[in-house]
């Protein structure tokens, strides 16, 4: 059996700030960047939730090359949203429709490495801390994944 989530007040401030220094040391010549409005800490399993938005980040570093990556937090009808936001090429409805399957790679499958696990992993930390995922995206429109909790 999983052991239940270790909640406690996650400063969204360094959350955010170390995610964005972990994803410049990968990839040192694209912009990344982060910014926070109105919230300061989300109650959450602190490892749950940083493991959810790596993956999430990572995802944009596999599948917008190139492309800038904007992660924002704020507060919005009483919940903590996190949202990454790409410039990248954006997906497909049945992608969108598919992304958080466990071992769904995308239509680009061929052109990237990967498990097909990080969505999946990210959804399942999201639900643990009570929250929602989703993706708002369209091809030609870059991607935003967003995290409600």
């Amino acid at each position: 059996s999983e052991a239940p989530p270790i909640v406690e007040d996650v400063d969204v401030v360094e959350l955010l700030r170390s995610q964005v220094e972990a994803a410049r040391r990968l990839d040192d010549r694209r912009t990344i960047d982060y910014s926070v409005d109105g919230v300061r800490t989300i109650a959450a399993d602190r490892g749950e939730l940083g493991e959810a938005v790596w993956n999430v980040i990572e995802n944009a570093l596999k599948y917008a090359p190139d492309a800038p990556i904007h992660l924002s937090a704020s507060r919005t009808n009483g919940h903590a949203v996190i949202t990454v936001r790409d410039e990248g090429p954006g997906m497909s409805e049945s992608e969108r429709l598919h992304a958080f399957e466990r071992f769904y790679r995308g239509d680009r499958r061929g052109e990237i490495t990967g498990s097909g696990l990080g969505l999946a992993i990210a959804k399942r930390a999201v639900e643990r801390a009570g929250g929602d995922i989703s993706i708002d995206s369209a091809p030609g429109q870059g991607t935003a994944v967003i995290i409600k909790i």
